[in-house]
C-alpha cells in the first residue's frame, strides 16, 4: 500500500484516497526502491502540495522494534515532518498486540474513522 499511495507514473496516481496500513513493513523494496523510498521520490518531485489522501496506521505494541516499531514511526515522522496539504494521518500503535494480530482492530477502527471523511 506505501507503493500504490506514493506512485507517481501519471497513471495510478489519485486512484486511491483512503489507506488502511496494519503494521506495513519497510524492509522490502519495489523495482529496487525500498517503500519507504518512494515518498521521498514523490516529495521532490511535487513537494507537499496536493496529497489528498486519508491514511490509518498502526502497529504492534509488542512487535519487533527493529523491523516494525522502529521504521514505522520512523516513517509516520517523516509524513509529519514534510506538512502535505490535505493529508490526514491517524496513527496508533495497539499494546499488547504482535504483527499478526493488530490487523484486525487496524481494519475495524481504520474503516470507522475513514467512513468518517
Amino acid at each position: 500500500m506505501v507503493y500504490s499511495m506514493f506512485q507517481n507514473d501519471g497513471i495510478t496516481q489519485g486512484v486511491f484516497r483512503n489507506y488502511i496500513l496494519a503494521s506495513p513493513t519497510f524492509f522490502e523494496s519495489t523495482n529496487g526502491l525500498p517503500l519507504a523510498d518512494y515518498e521521498d521520490k514523490y516529495y521532490h518531485k511535487y513537494g507537499n502540495e496536493n496529497f489528498d489522501v486519508n491514511i490509518y496506521m498502526s502497529v504492534g505494541g509488542d512487535e519487533d522494534k527493529v523491523d516494525f516499531i522502529n521504521p514505522i514511526n520512523k516513517f509516520v515522522k517523516r509524513l509529519e515532518k514534510r506538512e502535505y496539504q490535505g493529508m490526514n494521518l491517524i496513527y496508533k500503535e495497539y499494546e499488547g498486540m504482535g504483527h499478526y494480530d493488530v490487523w484486525v482492530p487496524t481494519l475495524l477502527d481504520g474503516l470507522s474513522e475513514l467512513m468518517k471523511k
